[in-house]
């Protein structure tokens, strides 16, 4: 687009040694290759102290305004934010750059944000509500999360812009997987790992038997196998804890099942990953999922916290490899309409509107 070239972005989110989607995303972002812009990365945070978030914070405000008079001004800033802490540090600097005259987009991610909001004083939503009034765009996962976003802080629909989470689509087509099942993502109380593990517990011996339940990623790791131990599930339960890309993708190829019972969430990056290597979803109905998801036709939902139907569901897909396949097929089609290379000339074309106005 004639105008536009070599436009600069300014990207602010976490470090990229944080684990989770925001930071996935961000490393896409950073090593993709854009015709029209260079993009340049400021971390919101190096850790998870509070002083370290505390000390990055202070950072981005003092070069705020040394890069808006400089060779290096961006054209747009675009902000990672999530929810609690995290929200008021980002907006804090967005809304500086704001005042700098340079345009500014939040790219919303809080799967917890619904909750912060809603338990926050009318004064307390109103700075937040004020806050996001005074940036140029708001990015959401999905429709369900504009219209909340809207709603929730009264903001003008035109200028918030649904971008759902993307993943980069394997060469592989999908294809009859493993008999294991597969969860992936943050262990603890808010993705329902512990419900999941006492889920399986409930399955038949005989058919536990026959498959292993795979848990990968970081965050309660200990507490985790510790519930596997007590239940007695260690011949067919592994909690892996955080592990490779390469070991990722031999556990993938095993499963064919995915779960992941959170009780909230934005568009989770790992269920989609799931979905495009042909493994069958059961998620629960929070969040963007219910929009990605049709229960019964490519993928189960279930309600958080729901630990019986959970475990029938489970139960039904190992015990039905023709249903299986099915439900997977229909994912892998649903999950293709995220493809990365759509999302690059979506985020393109956002960001030239906003450059534009």
């Amino acid at each position: 687009m004639e105008g536009v070239s070599h436009m600069k972005i300014l990207m602010i989110g976490p470090d990229f040694r944080v684990v989770g989607g925001m930071t996935s995303l961000n490393k896409m972002i950073m090593e993709e290759h854009f015709e029209d812009f260079s993009v340049d990365f400021s971390a919101s945070m190096h850790d998870s102290s509070l002083i370290g978030r505390f000390s990055q914070w202070a950072k981005n405000l003092f070069i705020a305004p040394v890069k808006r008079f400089s060779k290096k001004k961006p054209d747009v800033v675009h902000i990672h934010v999530s929810t609690g802490l995290s929200l008021w540090r980002k907006t804090s600097i967005g809304n500086l750059w704001s005042i700098l005259g340079v345009p500014v987009i939040y790219h919303t991610h809080g799967s917890k944000i619904k909750d912060f909001i809603g338990k926050s004083s009318k004064l307390t939503r109103g700075l937040i509500a004020r806050r996001f009034r005074r940036a140029d765009m708001t990015l959401t996962l999905s429709e369900g999360w504009k219209e909340w976003y809207s709603s929730a802080l009264d903001l003008d629909l035109d200028k918030i812009n649904v971008i759902p989470t993307p993943i980069k689509i394997p060469n592989e087509e999908p294809s009859l997987r493993g008999e294991d099942i597969l969860y992936s993502g943050l262990m603890g109380n808010r993705k329902g790992t512990f419900d999941l593990i006492r889920a399986w517990a409930l399955i038949p011996k005989e058919s536990r038997n026959e498959s292993v339940l795979h848990l990968i990623g970081n965050g309660k790791v200990k507490q985790a196998a510790e519930l596997v131990n007590e239940l007695n599930l260690g011949d067919s339960c592994i909690v892996h804890g955080w592990v490779s890309e390469e070991e990722k993708k031999r556990l993938i190829g095993r499963s064919g099942i995915y779960v992941l019972p959170s009780y909230n969430e934005g568009l989770p990056m790992g269920l989609l990953e799931a979905m495009a290597w042909g493994l069958a979803p059961i998620s629960t109905n929070v969040g963007a999922i219910p929009e990605i998801i049709a229960d019964g036709i490519n993928g189960f939902l279930v309600d958080p916290g729901d630990i019986d139907t959970l475990s029938n569901r489970i139960c039904e897909l190992m015990e039905d490899a023709s249903k299986k396949h099915k439900i997977a097929i229909s994912a892998n089609k649903t999950a293709r309409k995220h493809d990365w290379a759509d999302y690059v000339v979506k985020i393109q074309d956002i960001w030239n509107s906003v450059i534009e106005s």
